[in-house]
């Protein structure tokens, strides 16, 4: 039992130093290192198990760079310590996605401050320079003829800046859940079994989340007045973080309605990657996650 656990730290290691390494190219690898150590620590218990945790990013540091090494326990670090406590405390799923988005949120606030990823940074003449010459550059490579003005870039380049808040939240909520996935279904392979999310083609949002959204879109219009120019930031924001809610709902829903009219594999997935390439579908998909959560067509419990 000794050496099996000595095996599961061994790999839990190895395997994090990889994905930290492949992460530098594919950025997308690094969901799975939260939930790996998260695993571990439900059964070699969270101080142990969030020592080797700062080794890693120790190695990291050494083997990469400083930066990257502070960034991974930064970003992380947090949101490990609050999964395995809202795990073992048994809290219910959307209290324990809503708090560890939370908490990764602000970690990422946190890191990007901490790399230099300021607002004041970010709104220099320097940045948006360098944005519109990249913009002119891709342009060219791709055989574009069409002459874009720096007033319009410059435009794309502020709106970019604008909705980085809903950009992180919608980063943060994705992380959590697949994150709390990723650890349920491999708690269940090794025997064990937690409370966790259910299958995504029966995903529900927690009822209050819209009207909170759409509360927080009303007080923001009753307070235009007074917050002035920063009103269509923050409802923009809002419809983005709405909509994002309402579209996976409706890609729920779609997935539930092939497998339930048995489509095959190749048609589904054909289906699924029209949905990300053509605006229409993620429209119609937002349009079908608000029937859904208005109607429960698919008549799941609250």
């Amino acid at each position: 039992m000794i050496n099996k656990s000595k095996n599961n730290i061994l790999s839990l290691i190895i395997k994090s130093l990889f994905l930290s390494i492949g992460g530098m190219i594919f950025p997308v690898l690094y969901i799975f290192i939260p939930a790996m150590f998260v695993v571990e620590s439900v059964y070699s218990g969270i101080v142990k198990i969030f020592s080797f945790f700062m080794g890693v990013c120790f190695l990291v540091g050494l083997l990469m760079s400083p930066l990257i090494g502070v960034m991974m326990f930064v970003v992380f670090g947090p949101i490990i310590l609050t999964f395995h406590y809202m795990i073992s405390n048994k809290y219910s799923v959307n209290t324990t996605i809503i708090v560890t988005s939370i908490i990764f949120f602000i970690s990422l606030i946190v890191g990007l401050y901490w790399v230099g990823f300021t607002p004041e940074v970010l709104n220099s003449p320097e940045n948006v320079k360098s944005f519109i010459e990249v913009e002119r550059n891709l342009m060219s490579s791709m055989g574009e003829k069409v002459e874009l003005s720096n007033a319009y870039l410059t435009q794309v380049y502020n709106l970019t800046i604008q909705i980085i808040p809903s950009v992180l939240i919608i980063i943060s909520l994705i992380v959590s859940y697949c994150t709390y996935s990723i650890v349920g279904k491999s708690i269940l392979k090794r025997g064990g079994i937690i409370i966790q999310p259910s299958s995504f083609i029966f995903f529900r949002v927690p009822k209050g989340l819209p009207l909170a959204l759409f509360i927080s879109m009303f007080l923001i219009y009753i307070l235009k007045g007074t917050i002035g120019s920063i009103y269509s930031i923050m409802m923009m924001n809002i419809v983005l973080i709405f909509s994002f809610i309402l579209f996976v709902l409706g890609f729920s829903v779609l997935m539930y309605l092939l497998n339930k009219l048995k489509f095959g594999g190749i048609l589904k997935f054909v289906i699924y990657v029209s949905v990300f390439i053509i605006p229409f579908f993620q429209i119609a998909l937002i349009f079908l996650g608000l029937l859904d959560y208005l109607f429960n067509f698919r008549k799941l419990p609250n």
